[in-house]
């Protein structure tokens, strides 16, 4: 492994020990307890009704949800035991900048690392930001400031158990 995935592995594991304070609550990360992936399904914004769609290799939105052949693969996530979310059609991870900007990029960096609010498990924060993956009706995803809102809230797929 090079310097700077070392690096970038070092910083995630820093990242990933940090407690989480979102709307009120305190949880301790949870990705030691996670013994495997996830099964790949979609995820839902409720709100759009819309799924989070890998656009291209490196871009990410939501669009109609497919039910087979076409874009489906494209919409497909698993959350990984070490607290990604991965798309096995690109083979690459949802991550966040600190700019808000969302993209899809090759696994192993700290933007990466995501996390069920405890006790509102449908908001996925990044650990790294502290914001929220949010939707919109035009198809963007963003991060931005976990609050109680309807574009915050996405439905389907699961944390590993």
């Amino acid at each position: 492994m090079n310097k700077r995935a070392t690096r970038l592995f070092a910083t995630a594991a820093v990242a990933a020990a940090l407690p989480l304070t979102v709307l009120g609550a305190t949880a301790a990360p949870a990705l030691a307890a996670a013994p495997s992936d996830s099964t790949p399904a979609p995820l839902v914004n409720l709100p759009t009704g819309q799924c989070l769609t890998a656009l291209s290799p490196v871009s990410v939105g939501t669009a109609p949800c497919q039910t087979g052949g076409g874009q489906q693969p494209l919409q497909q996530w698993t959350f990984t035991a070490w607290g990604a979310i991965a798309n096995p059609a690109t083979s690459g991870c949802l991550t966040a900048g600190t700019s808000g900007a969302v993209s899809v990029g090759q696994c192993g960096g700290p933007g990466q690392l995501w996390a069920p609010i405890p006790g509102n498990p449908q908001y996925i924060m990044n650990r790294l930001t502290g914001e929220c993956l949010t939707g919109s009706p035009e198809g963007y995803v963003v991060t931005t400031m976990c609050r109680p809102s309807g574009f915050q809230v996405w439905l389907g797929a699961s944390w590993p158990s």
